[in-house]
């Protein structure tokens, strides 16, 4: 039997990929234990130990752009 829980679950992996796509310089998971989403950022100069969580994927889009905004991290947009 599939509970609710693990149908949220795989949607919340699924909001954890497109904020991934949206922001390429993170890899972006969602803790099904914690139930919360992380973004470790892999662009070259990140300082160490960083990373953003937040259990709403609005508020880590936001703690990723404030983290960026701290340490002078310049966003590449495609064009």
């Amino acid at each position: 039997m599939v509970t609710g829980e693990v149908l949220e679950a795989g949607h919340a992996v699924q909001v954890a990929e497109r904020l991934e796509q949206d922001n390429p310089d993170w890899l972006v998971l969602y803790g099904s234990y914690t139930r919360e989403f992380v973004a470790f950022p892999v662009y070259p100069d990140a300082p160490d130990n960083c990373y953003c969580s937040a259990k709403d994927p609005a508020a880590l889009d936001g703690h990723i752009r404030e983290t960026e905004r701290r340490t002078g991290h310049v966003r590449l947009m495609p064009g």
